[in-house]
């Protein structure tokens, strides 16, 4: 009995051994290649979990790691794989290396090559519960080995660190203008390590501002380097009689961080009107023109139109002292010019004429005085042709005398013609377009199609002079020409050279159009 016993024993035992798992893992090392610092963007590689033990058995495995820069995508860090219930002995999982915690690695510097590993450990698997299931955490007692290491390498090649500052170490984010300064440095940094992209851009709408004489600015830093970004303020563009304005600088990058730094920018304004001076003609000149025109110069920043001037102007010093309303020649003008034809007041030959401008702030309505100038007449009437002759309008004679003041003597060609206009000669032209009303007309109607374009000019546009403006100037020349004298003969040839070679117009600033 004792020995059947023995033989159904070892036939039917009466405890089955459980079945066993087997760990493998592949890839045995990991490159992750580039990464990012400071990113939340993660480089990823993927593993095979396999399960190479009895058929029956199921792997419980997990992922552990010491190092703080691997991770697993997500935070699948556990799990089995469980062969009675299908033919599936293997699982894919996705590591992944982050530079979101590199500082707390031990590393020499940010940039170079950070090796690490993480290790996949078998489980037990309770195969006995009423509901067999993984034991987490507990190693499987038949497990050989208990865990596989896996060596895992990531590159971090470069760390770009956007760094903006001031002059003003207590305010490396701001710049104030205050009243008068009108330029500044912003410096952009790469703090980091590698080539760092950055833009900076003015808020939008703020025509005062500018970086670089525009509204943005970018350049590429390398490690350590540091740009110059040269930040100025026009007063003049701004508008109103706000005094204090408030704009931003927004300097941004696209491999850096922080990604955008905002610096401030203040500025203000002393709206105060400007104290005129320099006068033309200078104070106390003589044999000044009958026709003269009112010039001066304007001290201060100009703070964008919110001033204007008055011009008192007469014979009687005391009128022109006290700003006699009675004597107010020019009112509320944006530019410093002044024609005191405009009021008929002749000009008297050997006459001395008292002069004062007065500067308004529209805004508060405050004033400034300039001192009372003088000037006296010549003793022998003007021959200026424009105003003789030609039936121009006080507006039109002004555009014609700036040109003259403004283009004219800034060249040897130019005093050669304003020599020419005031010479002797004038006398002699004056009669021939008075006796000739069909040159007369001709020399309105060219002057007056010229008026645009000398307009443009002044104002600091181009100065567009049709072609068939230039075939009626050489008519003109032509008849003209059959009156004149020798000597002025003479002179009007020289003139139609110049056109000839194309000479007049170019020289002086005109772009002829076909």
């Amino acid at each position: 009995m004792v020995l059947l016993g023995l033989l159904v024993f070892s036939v039917c035992p009466l405890f089955a051994a459980d079945p066993v798992a087997k760990l493998q893992v592949l890839p045995q090392s990991i490159d992750f290649g580039e990464v990012e610092a400071y990113s939340t963007e993660v480089a990823t590689e993927d593993i095979i979990i396999s399960n190479c033990g009895d058929p029956d058995s199921v792997l419980c495995w997990g992922i552990t790691s010491n190092d703080c820069w691997i991770c697993v995508v997500g935070d699948t860090i556990q799990g089995e794989i469980n062969l009675p219930d299908g033919d599936e002995r293997y699982e894919y999982v996705t590591m992944c290396a982050s530079g979101l915690c590199i500082d707390e690695v031990e590393h020499e510097g940010i940039v170079g090559l950070y090796e690490g590993a993480f290790r996949v450990h078998q489980y037990d698997y309770d195969y006995s519960a009423t509901e067999p299931e993984c034991k987490w955490g507990v190693v499987d007692p038949d497990a050989d080995p208990e865990f596989i290491e896996i060596e895992a390498t990531m590159t971090i090649s470069e760390f770009n660190v956007l760094e903006v500052y001031t002059d003003d170490p207590d305010n490396p984010h701001k710049l104030d203008f205050g009243t008068d300064d009108d330029e500044k440095e912003l410096y952009i940094k790469n703090a980091g390590e590698g080539e760092m992209e950055w833009e900076a851009v003015v808020s939008e709408d703020i025509g005062w501002l500018t970086v670089e004489d525009g509204t943005s600015t970018s350049d590429t830093n390398i490690t350590g380097e540091v740009k110059e970004v040269t930040v100025e303020v026009d007063r003049s563009k701004v508008e109103g009689c706000a005094e204090d304005h408030i704009a931003s600088i927004m300097v941004s990058s696209t491999n850096a961080l922080p990604d955008e730094v905002t610096v401030s920018v203040f500025m203000q304004r002393d709206i105060q009107p400007p104290q005129p001076s320099s006068p033309t003609p200078a104070d106390g000149s003589a044999e000044q023109s009958l026709y003269t025109t009112l010039k001066w110069e304007v001290g201060g920043e100009d703070i964008g139109g919110i001033f204007y001037f008055d011009v008192y102007f007469s014979d009687n010093q005391t009128l022109v002292d006290n700003c006699s309303p009675s004597v107010l020649a020019c009112e509320e003008l944006e530019d410093a010019y002044c024609e005191p034809s405009k009021r008929e007041w002749p000009l008297y030959v050997n006459t001395t004429y008292y002069w004062k401008v007065r500067a308004v702030d529209e805004c508060e309505g405050n004033t400034v005085d300039s001192e009372t100038w003088n000037f006296t007449t010549g003793s022998q009437p003007d021959r200026c042709l424009a105003s003789m002759v030609l039936q121009l309008n006080d507006e039109e004679r002004n555009l014609l005398r700036r040109f003259r003041d403004e283009v004219l003597v800034r060249s040897l060609d130019g005093e050669r013609y304003i020599n020419l206009y005031y010479s002797p000669y004038a006398i002699e032209a004056f009669f021939i377009l008075l006796f000739n009303p069909e040159l007369r007309v001709c020399a309105n109607r060219i002057v007056k199609e010229s008026l645009s374009a000398i307009q443009s000019m002044l104002r600091g546009g181009r100065a567009l002079i049709d072609a068939e403006i230039i075939a009626d100037v050489e008519l003109f020349l032509e008849e003209f020409g059959k009156e004149a004298s020798p000597g002025l003969k003479k002179a009007i040839s020289i003139i139609k050279r110049d056109i000839a070679i194309g000479d007049l117009f170019k020289d002086f600033g005109f772009s002829v159009i076909k």
